[in-house]
């Protein structure tokens, strides 16, 4: 009896870490989960298999400049030596070695996660005189990307309104319903008044405002900001540092998923204060959701998208992410009110539960690698 060969579906990046929470946990998982073989080209230090999917490492790259050229080569000339039936990469960066792929023959599957050019106009580290003219160049290159690769996956709607309607498909980033089970954790009210922050630490996410809000409050000595993420300009933690708030914050650095959901267990309520900014404004960020799945009340920036969903769950309270009082007085109605809270919490999960739920997301991206490999 002749066992037919599974198909081989190569993902590949260059900015993203191997655990990477949509590339890895959500996307590659969940292909390997229906049969697929899945391989993951990635900068990194070891390779090696982890749940179905094989990692191939890349060197890291030293700096910014290497990572968008070396880099790049690197994982184009592994992703043809894996000799995919697919190829799935995640990052702009990667289009040419994209554009190569469909020029030798292979299928090539784009997945935009974020409004690129609109958030090139926010990154520190581009210079404000090269922002506007770079971001038109990446908007073009996504007009011919769209007319060459065989299929377009977005993180968001609004994204996919950039691309061809019919070869794109949005695939949100909501929560695995796995790995939020009901948390086993003390009461909520008598949980120590911890306010959590899950993510990038970065200006324009809004953890300078977190931070002086958190000083402005005059709760007991145990009230803490826990920030859980990397600090980006590492520099950004100096400035941070010198706010009177800091003497109240929790400094966690990276936590992997386990622990992430140890500290919203033991939180009271989850932040996510995106400033405006073309990118922020229709985002649907991870952490939102997964703050909803832990059963947390949300403090989120009360953009009309995120004022809608808040406020129409009551699941929590939207402010004006730049205005440190305002964020200051959410925090305190919060932790005044714990029962109402509580509420706000469980709202959020079990609309996770109903709706906004990785297991809807996955069927779409079964669908399309079914139509791919037809």
């Amino acid at each position: 009896m002749l066992i037919e060969p599974r198909a081989k579906i190569v993902h590949m990046t260059t900015v993203h870490r191997a655990t990477d929470t949509r590339i890895f946990h959500r996307e590659c998982r969940s292909l390997s989960e229906k049969g697929y073989e899945v391989v993951l080209i990635v900068p990194c230090r070891e390779s090696g298999a982890e749940e179905g999917v094989r990692i191939r490492p890349v060197p890291l790259p030293a700096n910014r400049l290497e990572r968008m050229s070396r880099t790049v080569w690197k994982v184009f000339r592994a992703a043809l030596e894996e000799g995919g039936d697919v190829y799935h990469f995640h990052d702009p960066e990667l289009i040419p070695a994209a554009l190569l792929l469909k020029l030798l023959g292979r299928r090539v599957v784009a997945d935009v996660h974020e409004d690129v050019p609109g958030d090139i106009m926010s990154k520190f580290w581009v210079p404000v005189w090269v922002r506007r003219p770079l971001a038109f160049l990446v908007f073009l290159l996504q007009k011919l990307l769209a007319l060459s690769v065989d299929a377009v996956i977005t993180a968001t709607p609004v994204i996919a309104r950039a691309f061809p309607s019919e070869k794109t498909t949005a695939i949100r980033n909501y929560p695995i319903l796995e790995e939020w089970p009901e948390l086993e954790t003390e009461n909520y009210d008598e949980r120590s008044p911890r306010v959590a922050y899950v993510g990038k630490i970065e200006e324009t996410r809004g953890n300078r405002e977190m931070v002086q809000a958190i000083g402005q409050l005059s709760g007991p000595k145990e009230l803490s900001l826990a920030l859980a993420g990397d600090f980006s300009p590492r520099e950004f933690e100096d400035s941070l540092s010198s706010l009177t708030g800091w003497k109240r914050v929790e400094k966690l650095g990276f936590l992997d998923r386990p622990s992430v959901g140890r500290l919203l267990g033991r939180s009271r309520m989850g932040l996510i204060l995106l400033h405006p900014g073309p990118n922020h404004m229709d985002a649907e960020p991870n952490k939102l959701y997964e703050y909803m799945a832990a059963g947390l009340p949300v403090i989120a920036s009360n953009f009309p998208a995120w004022r809608k969903l808040v406020e129409g769950l009551d699941c929590g309270l939207v402010v004006d992410p730049l205005d440190a009082l305002e964020i200051a007085e959410a925090i305190a109605t919060l932790l005044e009110d714990p029962q109402r809270a509580e509420a706000m919490g469980r709202r959020g999960r079990q609309a996770v539960l109903d709706r906004f739920n990785w297991g809807v997301e996955r069927e779409k991206l079964f669908n399309l690698y079914a139509e791919l490999l037809d």
